[in-house]
């Protein structure tokens, strides 16, 4: 199993020279905002379904805070999608935005990572279930668009399986041990496949570039071929032009 540090967190901070690593960022980025897009309407149901299951199992005060915490974070997420598409940044600046939504994954993390552990109900086997079921799930379809930009998606997945699990150590349960010894695994497989899923993602991107500089040096060699055979026939043309002059005299 590879080492996460073994891996650069973004192409522009790899070590080996990349013609295209700022336009492949740029366009990776792009993509991760216009994903979120689309998948925002999904995530958006997930507070509200948790609020519905824990209802009457925990504390309703406790609970509503933090739906209302979870939604407010949501709205915060669309006005920054938001504003990255009405501005449209250059490549240069395109991982700063990629930063932006660093810092909200981290929040989406904690508040995920926060409810496995305060909506965790020892005695309700399909409640515990149910609430770390949805934080992996989390982390598990984030992989898909959070791959274009992977420090989004160490973001999310470390704060929330380490609030899982400092909630489970909490219980003081030995039973749980072995729940917490496989969210461990859990966590580095979901390291591997985001890591894999990245280098598919952007390779993907990065042939498009190289396509389009193999495009533009045919259309160049083209060219020209076309003005060395234009030359060629100027100069045959003349040259005939002279032996007709030479032969008529």
């Amino acid at each position: 199993m590879e080492n996460i540090l073994s891996y650069p967190l973004n192409p522009t901070r790899s070590s080996t020279p990349d013609p295209h690593a700022q336009q492949v960022t740029a366009q990776g980025i792009d993509v991760l905002y216009r994903s979120l897009t689309r998948v925002g309407q999904v995530f958006s149901l997930m507070p509200i379904t948790t609020l519905w299951v824990m209802w009457g199992h925990i504390n309703s005060a406790l609970l509503i805070g933090w739906c209302v915490v979870a939604y407010l974070h949501i709205f915060s997420g669309l006005l920054l999608v938001k504003a990255y598409l009405r501005r449209r940044p250059p490549a240069a600046e395109a991982p700063r935005w990629g930063r932006y939504y660093t810092y909200v994954s981290c929040a989406t993390g904690v508040i995920w990572g926060g409810a496995s552990w305060l909506f965790f109900v020892p005695d309700s086997t399909p409640l515990q279930v149910f609430i770390l079921v949805v934080a992996v799930v989390l982390t598990i379809r984030s992989i898909s668009f959070h791959a274009y930009w992977i420090e989004s998606y160490y973001a999310l997945l470390i704060p929330t399986y380490s609030l899982m699990i400092l909630g489970l150590l909490l219980a003081h349960d030995e039973a749980y041990y072995g729940l917490i010894i496989n969210l461990i695994m859990g966590v580095l497989i979901l390291v591997h496949v985001a890591n894999n899923a990245r280098d598919e993602a952007l390779a993907s991107i990065r042939l498009r570039f190289e396509n389009l500089d193999l495009v533009e040096q045919l259309r160049a060699e083209k060219d020209k071929a076309e003005t060395a055979n234009h030359d060629k026939t100027r100069f045959l043309a003349s040259a005939s032009h002279d032996l007709r002059q030479q032969v008529m005299r």
